[in-house]
């Protein structure tokens, strides 16, 4: 080609380019120097025609599958077994209510109030399913004042005191029941009307009730509960023998009855029996041989109360096979009694066990508790024993005064042998301990 045809041909493509140029410029004067916003993506455009900006480079490797969403199979378990049903007992002993253990219940606007008798064991009672008490002595009227020994009679008020606490089932059966005559007992039964939730036992107002089985039922479970005493001070009333339950000689068949009775009708059964020989710290021949024959008609746990101090805790076998757990004494929960050993009394707590449709004792246990009173004598209450201390050991009356009793007890005699004393206390205790069967 010539150079002036090349020439000619640059200067033609020189000339094209800056036209081109030219309506460009022109193109972008138009909107002032911006592009048009229908010329960028939007950001969700973007997003959905584009990379990410932050996608991961492409690879070779197979790529991994998606989890899929199908459910996996359901495995059918096996039915967790319940729990098994446990009910739980609490039960003190006498109530030994000497007029001067009322002094802190008299209040300054003249009400009296036995609410702080019960303190150190109120946990206890509101927790347990069935909690028991033993009224050693009659309501038999508040006209009739505090009376002491040999004929008692306490305020009603410590009734209202154990219903707030939680007592469940009242004790009755004493040898001190009819201190205040028929009508004492008459008087003390209507008070409980009272309160109908709470069941009555081992004395009666009427000869039905002294007839029928006395059956306390907790989660369904038929418990069976008994209460006797082996004699009255004051005699029974000729006129109504239905009063009171005995365990004398007369009356052993009947008992026998009773018992295989609530074998057929219960599923647990409780007895309750006033018995043995006070002061004494071990069970008498009389208190084995009645325990064997409560446990060959079908007694499964026996507490008793009456000998004024503890005594062992012993597992019974009758001659048929049969067997039972027996608290042979509790002792005082309360008193103002003048011996070392009647200021010890205990707690019983026995826990159930529902297996398999039977019920069977699964453990239990016994707290000591120490009635206190000092020199003053005009007020009294309960400690338990870990937190006695040796200061209020030698406050108590026992050891300032030596208190000599009224005649009717060994009082000071029984002291020579038992001084009051910490010391002496968990020797008391330890006693019982050492010859039950835990």
């Amino acid at each position: 080609m010539k150079h002036s045809t090349r020439k000619n041909i640059f200067s033609f493509t020189r000339f094209i380019f800056l036209l081109f140029l030219a309506a460009l410029l022109a193109g972008c004067m138009v909107n002032n120097g911006v592009l048009p916003e229908t010329d960028i993506p939007s950001r969700q455009e973007s997003d959905a025609t584009l990379p990410s900006e932050t996608a991961a480079p492409e690879t070779t490797e197979a790529p991994t599958e998606a989890p899929t969403t199908t459910e996996a199979p359901t495995t059918t378990e096996e039915p967790t077994e319940p729990e098994p049903v446990r009910i739980t007992i609490a039960a003190v002993g006498d109530m030994l209510m000497h007029p001067d253990v009322s002094g802190l219940a008299f209040q300054p606007d003249g009400s009296v109030n036995y609410d702080f008798i019960f303190d150190p064991v109120l946990d206890e009672i509101k927790a347990a399913d069935i909690a028991v008490v033993n009224n050693e002595v009659p309501f038999g009227g508040n006209e009739y004042g505090l009376r002491n020994y040999p004929a008692f009679n306490v305020f009603t008020e410590l009734g209202d005191a154990e219903a707030k606490a939680g007592f469940d089932i009242i004790l009755n059966a004493t040898n001190h029941v009819r201190d205040m005559g028929t009508k004492g007992i008459e008087r003390t039964m209507e008070f409980w009307q009272k309160y109908p939730e709470i069941m009555t036992v081992g004395v009666h107002l009427t000869e039905a009730d002294y007839n029928r089985l006395h059956i306390y039922e907790v989660q369904g479970v038929r418990i069976a509960i008994f209460n006797y005493v082996y004699g009255v001070n004051a005699g029974v009333d000729p006129a109504k023998p239905y009063l009171i339950d005995l365990m004398t000689a007369p009356y052993e068949e009947k008992i026998k009855a009773e018992l295989e009775r609530a074998e057929r009708e219960a599923d647990f059964t409780i007895v309750f029996p006033h018995w043995g020989e006070e002061y004494r710290l071990t069970q008498t021949p009389g208190q084995a041989n009645w325990a064997r024959s409560f446990t060959e008609w079908g007694a499964d746990l026996i507490i008793g109360t009456h000998p004024h101090c503890l005594e062992p805790v012993k597992r019974i076998t009758s001659p048929n096979g049969n067997t039972s757990l027996c608290y042979y004494s509790l002792g005082n929960y309360i008193s103002m009694q003048d011996e070392t050993v009647s200021m010890l009394g205990g707690l019983a707590k026995v826990t159930l066990i529902v297996e398999d449709g039977k019920v069977r004792i699964e453990a239990h246990e016994l707290q000591p508790f120490v009635s206190h009173y000092e020199h003053t004598i005009t007020w009294c209450y309960v400690v338990r024993l870990e937190n006695y201390t040796r200061e209020l050991a030698a406050k108590h009356a026992i050891k300032v005064h030596n208190l000599p009793g009224d005649g009717a007890r060994k009082g000071s005699r029984m002291n020579d042998q038992y001084p009051y004393t910490l010391d002496t206390l968990y020797g008391i205790w330890n006693q019982i301990v050492s010859s039950s069967d835990w």
